[in-house]
């Protein structure tokens, strides 16, 4: 699924228990752009603001790793 974004953007992460976890911004070639949490998350919703008004157009993804697995999910930026 792909969301398109101009502004800021929100997303959830919902942990069972409390989790290991880092939550970062990967553009396509899998560069690192910015990182969000790199620790402990607390059991339940966290929830993270993706300001993406200073990213250039183009597709983009947000990956978690919890645990040791990872969650990716693909964005769209379009221009402003």
């Amino acid at each position: 699924i792909t969301k398109p974004t101009m502004t800021i953007l929100s997303i959830d992460v919902l942990p069972n228990k409390g989790a290991n976890a880092e939550v970062y911004l990967i553009n396509t070639s899998g560069e690192k752009i910015r990182s969000y949490l790199k620790g402990t998350l607390k059991t339940g919703k966290t929830d993270f603001a993706i300001d993406t008004r200073t990213l250039p157009a183009g597709l983009y993804y947000i990956v978690s790793l919890i645990e040791g697995r990872q969650y990716a999910e693909k964005i769209t930026v379009t221009s402003k």
